[in-house]
């Protein structure tokens, strides 16, 4: 298992350089699931859908889906492995069959000028993280976990309302909506600690959801207008 490890380690920055991802670094060294091993513990994972009231309805597009851990980008151009009726294509974000998809573990994401979104937050002040461009995934206990990109940043993206324009967040935007709800000086005596355990990403995650939490906070004020 060791050497395994380190084999890994030395694949991915080379597979850096040629901008594929840790999830292609992992299937060099392990199998990568197939579709249906993938939905065994992720039923919703790698759907498309027309809406995303048909995301919360379980009600995805029929006879099409994307194959896991398929994503490549080439140029500046990202593409998934797409499953349509039994024939499989590599396909740009910008031709999937729908606005709305699910990743690998079933989390909705929104297409939004040919890019894909993974949403954090569905409401009034909606919240995504973008796809690839920094790790979102939702743990068991419905807690969210964060990371950084491979650039060692965080794209982060919010809109008004899920269908609104999608913009980057900053921390402008959300001090503007903290302020306006008096939520700030709350918001500021909620900072996470930073601990000795803590990785870059682990103390990224406690960070960000925080933000998930006041954004929650902000959208039920919102909500009462």
């Amino acid at each position: 298992m060791k050497n395994t490890l380190f084999i890994l380690g030395l694949l991915i920055p080379v597979l850096s350089n040629a901008q594929m991802t840790r999830e292609q670094a992992k299937a060099m060294v392990y199998q990568t699931p197939t579709l249906e091993e993938e939905r065994k513990t992720h039923p919703n994972a790698c759907h498309f859908y027309k809406t995303a009231a048909d995301y919360y309805a379980d009600k995805p597009l029929e006879n099409v889906d994307w194959r896991p851990y398929s994503y490549t980008m080439l140029a500046g151009t990202e593409k998934l492995e797409v499953i349509n009726n039994g024939k499989t294509d590599k396909v740009k974000f910008a031709e999937l069959p729908a606005d709305w998809v699910t990743d690998e573990s079933g989390v909705l994401m929104r297409r939004y000028n040919g890019k894909l979104y993974s949403v954090v937050v569905d409401g009034p002040l909606s919240y995504y993280v973008q796809f690839k461009n920094g790790d979102a995934y939702k743990a068991n206990n419905g807690q969210w976990i964060f990371g950084l990109s491979s650039e060692d940043k965080f794209f982060d993206f919010y809109s008004e309302t899920l269908n609104g324009e999608i913009k980057k967040m900053d921390d402008k935007v959300l001090e503007k909506y903290l302020e306006t709800y008096n939520l700030s000086q709350q918001y500021k005596a909620d900072k996470p600690k930073r601990e000795m355990k803590d990785t870059v990403n682990g103390y990224k995650s406690k960070q960000v959801n925080r933000d998930v939490k006041y954004i929650g906070l902000i959208n039920e004020q919102l909500a009462k207008k």
